[in-house]
């Protein structure tokens, strides 16, 4: 979870984005010729450049990106 983040593709105009929490849902499933997996993500709380979303999932087109944005600003957080 973190705060309204920036990040400057280009360097000449910042991305505004927000997700407030991250939901990663996964399930193994045995079978006989060796398990399945099955992954789910969700985030919730979302905006993108003024356009806001209560949940978006790996089907919604802003997910690359705030997703993007999501791993830079922990990468930035993160101590060196």
């Amino acid at each position: 979870m973190f705060a309204p983040a920036y990040l400057d593709h280009n360097a000449t105009t910042p991305l505004d984005a927000r997700v407030r929490w991250v939901e990663l849902v996964g399930m193994a499933t045995p079978a006989a010729a060796g398990p399945s997996v099955d992954i789910a993500l969700r985030l919730h709380e979302v905006a993108l450049r003024g356009r806001a979303a209560t949940m978006v999932d790996l089907d919604d087109p802003r997910t690359p990106e705030l997703l993007d944005v999501l791993i830079r600003t922990l990468d930035d957080r993160a101590p060196h």
